[in-house]
């Protein structure tokens, strides 16, 4: 949550990370969480990446079972043209938040498989 709210103060902060020797950021992805909130890996990664040349943007992990994967290669592709070589992306199946399955209508119990 450093790095949340309006545009000019995420871009404050994040240049004060990087003069302080950070490469890279490490940022979550949820469709909806605990407290019903959920914050968009893509977007997220898509906004940093902008505001700086050279740091990278770690998305993880992002829950490839609550989303189409066309969609996905779509987005990420787009991401990776826009920052070449700056954002890394891990993937998996979901576990701590069964809210967020039941929300996508994914049965946790078959996520992943197929």
């Amino acid at each position: 949550m450093l790095l949340k709210g309006v545009l000019p103060l995420r871009k404050n902060r994040l240049d004060a990370l990087f003069k302080a020797g950070i490469d890279h950021l490490f940022i979550a992805d949820h469709v909806s969480f605990h407290n019903g909130l959920g914050m968009d890996g893509m977007v997220n990664a898509a906004t940093l990446a902008a505001m700086h040349p050279t740091m990278k943007v770690v998305i993880g992990v992002y829950l490839l079972a609550l989303r189409h994967p066309v969609t996905v290669a779509r987005q990420l592709s787009t991401l990776s043209l826009s920052a070449p070589g700056r954002i890394i992306l891990g993937v998996g199946v979901g576990g701590e938040d069964r809210h967020e399955m039941e929300v996508c209508g994914v049965n946790p119990a078959t996520r992943g498989v197929h």
